[in-house]
């Protein structure tokens, strides 16, 4: 089982907070699993608490939101998978850069587990790549998120931010193997 541990980075400092965002991307069997923890001063950020029935939903980037892209090594097609701290979440298919984008309907469900104390918030998530058409391929991944501040402040962090703004998609960005 290969584990990709990570630290993500804020693209712009956040001033008067400080928060740690570290995490790991695994394969376990066919599946990816990934795990954020989120520490620091969590009362200052929009952190909604888990939703009784998690759902598929569009435009989760717009709030708090964990993401992870990954492609086939060498290929341009790739997924993007968000996943909101309430466990919302959708997973979307990409042609190439930002290109195609389109809901991955063979990907019913997401396994997700959230937990929440004082100051730590930690998301774990599972989907099988299999449902995607990437088991068994050598993987490319990109780790991100976008967190809401209570004063409706963004910030963006990412394993790299290799552009002069916050970009995901850049595949610069996708750091980790698998």
């Amino acid at each position: 089982m290969p584990l990709s541990s990570f630290v993500l980075q804020p693209f712009d400092h956040v001033p008067g907070t400080s928060f740690c965002l570290t995490g790991s991307l695994s394969r376990q069997g066919s599946a990816l699993h990934v795990r954020y923890t989120l520490t620091g001063a969590l009362e200052a950020l929009c952190l909604p608490p888990p939703a009784a029935s998690p759902e598929r939903r569009d435009n989760l980037w717009q709030e708090s939101c964990f993401e992870f892209f990954f492609a086939e090594e060498g290929e341009e097609a790739y997924r993007e998978v968000n996943i909101a701290p309430s466990g919302h979440w959708n997973v979307y298919c990409f042609d190439c850069y930002r290109r195609g984008m389109r809901q991955a309907g063979e990907v019913l469900s997401l396994d997700c587990r959230i937990s929440r104390e004082s100051r730590r918030f930690t998301l774990e998530a599972t989907l099988d790549p299999g449902k995607t058409g990437f088991a068994g391929k050598s993987l490319r991944a990109g780790i991100s998120a976008v967190l809401l501040a209570r004063d409706n402040s963004m910030s963006y962090w990412a394993l790299a931010h290799p552009g002069e703004k916050p970009d995901f998609h850049d595949r610069r960005g996708f750091l980790l193997r698998l």
